[in-house]
């Protein structure tokens, strides 16, 4: 039985993430610490083709006017 209000919600599907930065391990048996990169960090090849191997600007749109809707904590 599907959960109602839930099931029938409309999403936009998952193309990958956006780092700002990466993962840097100095090695000796020490832990990996991130590291801020010049650009976005874009590991799904899809996006990649879009913006490039290293994108400084990204073309975003949200789902609503109303932040409360996206971006609510």
């Amino acid at each position: 039985m599907p959960i109602i209000d839930l099931t029938d919600q409309f999403r936009f599907p998952r193309l990958g993430k956006i780092k700002l930065g990466e993962k840097v391990d100095p090695g000796g048996g020490k832990s990996p610490y991130p590291r801020a990169t010049p650009h976005f960090v874009v590991a799904d090849e899809r996006v990649r083709e879009v913006f490039g191997d290293k994108p400084t600007d990204l073309l975003i749109a949200f789902p609503t006017d109303d932040p409360e809707m996206f971006a609510s904590t």
